[in-house]
This record gives structure tokens, sequence and C-alpha cells, in this order.
């Protein structure tokens, strides 16, 4: 992402929170949201709290370098590929954002069932 104003909407939306319920969990006022995400304020003294009520590191935030948090569960996804998941979660229509997750939902059930599979296998032995 290339923007402290589209990082922090993008954040925002993904929590499905308002820029008011944002500004009350940061402890600002709603218009001052308002002016960063429409990048009529370049930055602020404020990023810590913002990042913190966000739940995502403040150096990423304000960067967009760095870990975006710890609990990405994305986090231990080789660069290339954790990159191109990161864009396609920031960037693609809500319908292919919808069909990607139904995408890893699936991997993960697969994934699951078969170690269920074989545990059962094992057990049956």
């Amino acid at each position: 992402m290339c923007s402290i104003a589209k990082r922090i909407k993008v954040e925002r939306e993904r929590k499905r929170w308002t820029q008011q319920e944002l500004a009350e969990k940061a402890g600002i006022r709603q218009s001052f949201i308002g002016a960063l995400e429409s990048n009529n304020q370049k930055g602020s003294s404020w990023l810590p709290e913002i990042a913190h009520a966000l739940g995502v590191d403040a150096y990423w935030l304000k960067t967009g370098r760095g870990r975006k948090n710890t609990d990405d569960p994305i986090e231990h996804f080789p660069d290339d590929l954790r990159a191109q998941v990161q864009w396609l979660i920031e960037n693609a229509d809500d319908e292919i954002r919808t069909m990607f997750a139904f995408m890893v939902q699936a991997m993960y059930l697969k994934k699951h069932s078969s170690n269920h599979l074989a545990e059962n296998k094992k057990r049956a032995k």
C-alpha cells in the first residue's frame, strides 16, 4: 500500500468500523480520521494511538514497511507470496476477496480433514 491514508482506511474497513468508531477507540476526533484518510493530513503524532486501535504496528502504519502485526495469518508466507496475497486482500473487489476466502477455507478444511483421517487410521491399527 502506498500511503498512510490508504493503510488506515483499509484497516478500518477490514474491521467494519466507521471513522467515528476508529476515532473513539483512538481517542481523537472523527474529522481528524477523515482528514488522514483523504490525505489532507499527511502525518500525525497520533499514529501510535491509531495503530493500537487498529491492531497494527505503528511503523508499518506510518511507512508500509516491516511487519503489519504479529498475529498476521500470512506472516510466515515467503515474501513474494505474502506480497501477492496482501495485494489481493487490499485491492481486489468484494467478489474476488470472497472467492479467495472460500479457497483458503477449503484448503484449510482439506488439510485438517486429511490429518484427521490419518489419525483415525493410526488408531484403528
